[in-house]
Formats: structure tokens, C-alpha cells, sequence
């Protein structure tokens, strides 16, 4: 999701502002008059963000804001916040945070209304002035397209103080699972759900949606390289979106190598993702080597995760065929294989793998 970048880029800017700005213009209460932003002397209506009075949208005396207002694409944004006590008051709340998260998210629950808002006149500040305004750059199609057709909706859920906490978590995530886990700390998803079905109804052909809404690159190469990919962004998108998969690949990643324990813990709280994940994998390595690191997995590998992906992950939800699996991967030779099958109670699992495993992926396996 693309708060991921927001969050920071917003307090930066505003922190930015407040410097630059410091000088020439003192932000007032959002009910009361306020010094002129252009004079610097007091005794003038309006002015500033949220200042009372007949709004005098006017810039701060700092190339950013002075480009804003010269622009006929941003003048209208930034001159409707600047006049209004909500996005005005937002915008002199955050001023005054400093970069404090926590002061952030309290100025976001006190204005939520204005959050959409605010963030559409630093989307075109960033579009419009970018070098006057110390770099900021536009959010892109997809959080372009949440502040515009899911505005209701998304300062709803910044209203909330646990839905705020959650966009907080997925805009801090840097690994595929993360999103999900963040989704399931919530208590109640209703504000959540509602946010991200009008971002899947509207946005999935906003430039970085991707096809499971919240789907984006993770700032590596290789992420990147999956994302753009149209032979592997079905699999990598599907693995954000679905629970299991991004569980699993959380908790894999937090696993130290070689430690079969920890594998095995993971394979059994969230085999439903196992086979997605290495789906997922084995396209980037068969599309994105050489950002990724790694090839493409064994044609066996590759027809098992793909082709016998259901029996594979019921065998890995099941602690005895998880283990009967790690016995057979170790072994050498058939009887090696056949007294690991003989030492279960219970080969249900274990069949319907191997009748899958013989009779799809025989000819890529061997026997």
C-alpha cells in the first residue's frame, strides 16, 4: 500500500514547511485570526492553515508554496485547504509535530475528515513543484486513486484509532506477509474491509494496485522485478492477498538458516500458503534472476508446488507426513524412502501426495 511512502514524505514536507515558513508566517487557532501569511504583521484575516476569517489563499513566502499557488493545476487544492478549518487545521496540527508519529496519528484521529484532503494538495505539489518543494513527489496512480474514489471511506478508517493503527502497521511493512498479519491484529476489520473493497472495486487498474489491490513492489530489484512482471504478478499479488501465504512467508523469512524447526513450525501454522509461496518464488527465479539472486527451482520442485499443490500442503499441515516428508528428503535410496513410510500411523495424507506426486509429476521426478 502506498501510506508506506506517505506517511513519511507527508511529515517531511510539512516539516519542511514549518522551516521555511517559520519566518513568515505564525499559524494561529483554526477558530481565531491569525498574521498575515504574506506580511508577516499581524492585524490581517486568514493566511495561514485553519486560520479564521475570509481565507486570503496567499503562499508563505517559500518557493514551495509559492509555486503552489502560481499553478493552475494546484491552486484550486491548495487554496480549498488553506480556506478550510478542517484541512487547515490538520495541516498546522501536523506542522507542529515535528516528525512524532504519535502526534501525527492524534492530529489524523482530531481532523479525519480533511486527511484525503490534504494529502490530494501534496499529491500535486509533488506533481506541479516538485523541485521547489525539496523533491516531494506525487503518490501515484493507486494512493491517487484511494484519496480521490475511496476518500469516504479511507478517512473513515484514519478516524478510527485502530484502523488508523492498522494503516500505520501496512505502511510500515517491508516483507510479503506483513500486510496480513497487520489485518489480523485488528478486532474489528469493518472499517478495514470497507476501505479495501472500494480499493479492489476501484482501483486495481490505478498504476501500483496491482490485481490484489494492496499489492506493491517491496523497494528491492527483486520485488520490483516480480511486481512489473506479467508472468509473475498473478503470484506475487496472490500471495499478499491471501492470509496463508503471507503468513508463511513472515514467518519463514524470520527463521534462521538451516533451522528445520522453525521451517517446520511455519509449514504447520500456515500450509495453506506453502505451495502459493513457492509458486511464487519459483516464478520470480525462473523471470527475475538476476535482480532475484536465485534461478528457477528443479522441474520436479516446480510441478509439485504448482501441479500437486493441495495434496503437497495438506501433507504439510499434517505434523507426521511433515515429518515423514523431511525424512524422505533426506534419503539416498528406496529403502531409505520405504522405511520412512513404514514408520507412520496414519498415511492418509501421505497417499494422496504421493498418488499425485506419481501420477502428475512422475515424468519431471522420476520414481
Amino acid at each position: 500500500m502506498h501510506r508506506v511512502a506517505v506517511a513519511a514524505t507527508l511529515l517531511f514536507t510539512l516539516s519542511l514547511l514549518q522551516v521555511t515558513c517559520e519566518d513568515d508566517a505564525v499559524f494561529g487557532d483554526p477558530q481565531t485570526t491569525s498574521t498575515s501569511a504574506s506580511s508577516g504583521q499581524g492585524g490581517s484575516q486568514g493566511g495561514g492553515p485553519g486560520s479564521g476569517g475570509a481565507p486570503s489563499c496567499e503562499d508563505f513566502g517559500d518557493p514551495c508554496t509559492t509555486c503552489t499557488v502560481d499553478s493552475a493545476v494546484c491552486n484550486q487544492t491548495y487554496c480549498d485547504c488553506v480556506g478550510d478549518p478542517e484541512c487547515g487545521g490538520l495541516w498546522q496540527c501536523l506542522l507542529g509535530c515535528a516528525q512524532d508519529p504519535m502526534c501525527s496519528d492524534d492530529c489524523e484521529l482530531m481532523y479525519p475528515d480533511a486527511y484525503a484532503q490534504l494529502l490530494l494538495m501534496l499529491d500535486c505539489m509533488g506533481g506541479e513543484c516538485s523541485a521547489q518543494c525539496n523533491g516531494l513527489m506525487p503518490f501515484g496512480g493507486c494512493f491517487k486513486c484511494w484519496l480521490t474514489d475511496c476518500s469516504t471511506a479511507l478517512n473513515d478508517c484514519v478516524a478510527d484509532a485502530e484502523c488508523n493503527e492498522y494503516i500505520d502497521c501496512i505502511a510500515a511493512c517491508t516483507e510479503a506477509g506483513c500486510p496480513a498479519a497487520c489485518y489480523d491484529a485488528l478486532t474489528d476489520t469493518t472499517l478495514a474491509d470497507a476501505l479495501f473493497t472500494c480499493v479492489q472495486n476501484n482501483c486495481q487498474d490505478a498504476g501500483e494496485c496491482g490485481t490484489a489491490g494492496q499489492c506493491q513492489p517491496l523497494g528491492t530489484p527483486c520485488s520490483q522485478c516480480a511486481y512489473d512482471s506479467p508472468v509473475c504478478n498473478v503470484s506475487y499479488c496472490g500471495c499478499f492477498a491471501n492470509a496463508d501465504c503471507g503468513g508463511y512467508a513472515q514467518c519463514i523469512n524470520a527463521c534462521m538458516p538451516g533451522d528445520e524447526v522453525c521451517a517446520d513450525n511455519c509449514e504447520l501454522t500456515n500450509s495453506g500458503g506453502y505451495s502459493a509461496f513457492y509458486q511464487m518464488l519459483g516464478c520470480m527465479g525462473a523471470e527475475c534472476s538476476g535482480d532475484c539472486g536465485f534461478g528457477a527451482f528443479p522441474a520436479c520442485f516446480d510441478c509439485l508446488v504448482n501441479d500437486c499443490s493441495a495434496s503437497l500442503d495438506g501433507c504439510q499441515g499434517d505434523m507426521e507426513c511433515n515429518e515423514w516428508l523431511d525424512c524422505t528428503t533426506q534419503c539416498m535410496n528406496m529403502q531409505c524412502q520405504a522405511q520412512c513410510y513404514a514408520a507412520m500411523t496414519d498415511t492418509t495424507e501421505a497417499d494422496a501426495f504421493i498418488a499425485c506426486f506419481q501420477g502428475t509429476c512422475g515424468t519431471d521426478c522420476g520414481p
